[in-house]
């Protein structure tokens, strides 16, 4: 999986520079979808311009390959009102979901798919992850702070990570109120704090300065460890969503089983994905049915 995401990444990337300084970086949409008489269908949704390439490539990926065109599957009904949920990541970005090499006796997919089982007629449920590369010249903010933190690894000045990973970027709108009122608040306790301490030193003499270097935990240097290695691989912005059209009565055990099985991607680091409070249910039904990012 990480080597056809690495695919993907180039593909996206390798476009002319006219259309890399004044368009986005192309979006990929990789869902799950479960209805009944269908079973579960695994989708790949690619801007038509790049279909062929993708294709090539995931022949390439994987040998004997079959790829078939479908059409949209999310379509209005007048019985079932499809419901979208929005997920997101619990912490900073940087820190890993939980990994897992051997699928044998573990597949966190098998907790997702086993929940999206035994619908009725009509009824749909499916998992979405909308992504696209992060780029420099359309994604400055993003870039910049995984450039930031990769010049502190280098510096080893980032063998206490939670202190440098105390804030999260912009995602949603709520996100976005949340994050201006903490910046406002922020700059005026800072101002007062200034204040004060300007006044304090006045009156009284500086105290000295003492430097206090602890050691890095053994946790710490495995986080710090995982962090460098998630950061030297492609990274994609992403929005996680589930929709879940079904019956009224079952809607919100539906709803609360496919939350509950994004817990096995929760990590020692206390990562995991999470319900986010977004925008209104018309508006959300519209970036599913689209497949546009939230960021």
């Amino acid at each position: 999986t990480t080597q056809l995401f690495r695919l993907l990444h180039n593909v996206a990337l390798y476009r002319p520079w006219y259309r890399r300084l004044f368009a986005p970086a192309p979006t990929y949409s990789f869902e799950i979808v479960s209805r009944k008489g269908m079973g579960i269908q695994y989708l790949i949704r690619v801007p038509a311009d790049q279909a062929q390439t993708v294709s090539k490539t995931l022949r390439g990926y994987l040998p004997g390959l079959q790829i078939q065109e479908t059409e949209e599957y999310l379509v209005k009904s007048d019985s079932l009102k499809p419901v979208v949920r929005e997920y997101g990541l619990r912490t900073h970005f940087a820190k890993p979901l939980e990994e897992r090499a051997d699928f044998t006796s573990h597949d966190p997919i098998g907790y997702l798919t086993n929940g999206m089982t035994q619908l009725g007629s009509g009824e749909l449920m499916a998992v979405q992850i909308v992504a696209r590369p992060i780029s420099p010249l359309n994604d400055y903010a993003w870039s910049r702070e995984v450039t930031k933190l990769q010049g502190k690894m280098y510096r080893n000045q980032l063998t206490h990570p939670d202190q440098h990973l105390n804030a999260t970027l912009v995602g949603s709108g709520f996100n976005f109120f949340l994050h201006l009122i903490g910046s406002i608040a922020g700059w005026v306790g800072s101002a007062v704090v200034s204040v004060i301490d300007h006044l304090q030193g006045i009156f009284t003499s500086p105290a000295p300065a003492t430097a206090i270097d602890q050691p890095a935990s053994p946790a710490e240097l495995e986080l710090t460890g995982r962090i460098k290695g998630k950061l030297e691989q492609p990274l994609f912005l992403a929005s996680i969503r589930t929709v879940v059209q079904v019956a009224p009565s079952q809607r919100q055990a539906r709803i609360q089983g496919l939350a509950s099985s994004f817990a096995s991607y929760t990590s020692t680091q206390m990562q995991g994905i999470l319900p986010q409070w977004s925008f209104p249910q018309p508006l959300k039904r519209w970036q599913f049915r689209h497949r546009v990012l939230s960021h």
